[in-house]
């Protein structure tokens, strides 16, 4: 099974960690703030799709992140 593209919308975020939040196909992409090493990250969580709107509608995304998807659901490297 091939792993879904990615994302082609993502939507950037006010926040302070994360740079841009989408989804496709049951996974949410997340997209962080360029980190020491001047890289910026995409990550994709499977089956948390369904946080998208509460993360691009949060007044502090990255917390909302860290409480919802960090360490709940699969997340694997796309980019960075």
């Amino acid at each position: 099974m091939s792993a879904p593209a990615k994302s082609s919308t993502l939507t950037p975020v006010k926040s302070s960690n994360i740079a841009a939040i989408g989804h496709q196909d049951g996974w949410l992409y997340v997209k962080f703030h360029p980190g020491k090493d001047g890289v910026s990250k995409t990550w994709r969580y499977r089956d948390a799709a369904h946080h998208h709107d509460a993360l691009i509608a949060a007044e502090s995304p990255g917390r909302l992140f860290h409480r919802l998807v960090k360490g709940a659901y699969f997340g694997s490297l796309v980019d960075g």
